[in-house]
């Protein structure tokens, strides 16, 4: 009588199930981190275009305004605060984003992003 050598059926299966699973989540995770790198982008962008042209509170919101409008990240802006500080600028946005992922099941992030703009 031969050996049996290789995985079983029910093995192959579980590995295939799990696989697809990570699959899954991956692809319902994407999105959202892909929105939260084109903020932060913004507020990256902001830095050295306040010390280059020296705006005020109203036109750094304007301009967030925009560039979330560009980039297609509208959902995110209700989360922005432009507060003024003294002689500086500060914006930020703190969030979390929920996704479903199975029945009651949720995928929750959570961020943040904080910058001092000096006016």
């Amino acid at each position: 009588m031969k050996r049996q050598q290789g995985a079983a059926l029910i093995v192959t299966l579980l590995i295939i199930v799990l696989v697809v699973m990570a699959l899954v989540t991956l692809l319902k995770l994407i999105p959202i981190y892909q929105d939260d790198w084109a903020a932060g982008a913004v507020f990256e962008s902001l830095v050295d275009e306040v010390e280059a042209e020296k705006l005020t509170k109203k036109e750094v919101q304007r301009r967030i305004t925009r560039r979330f409008d560009i980039n297609n990240i509208n959902e995110l802006f209700p989360h922005v605060k432009v507060d003024g500080q003294g002689s500086a600028i500060r914006v930020g946005m703190n969030y979390e984003r929920r996704v479903p992922l199975a029945a009651n099941i949720e995928l929750v992030a959570t961020f943040s992003h904080n910058v001092i703009l000096s006016e």
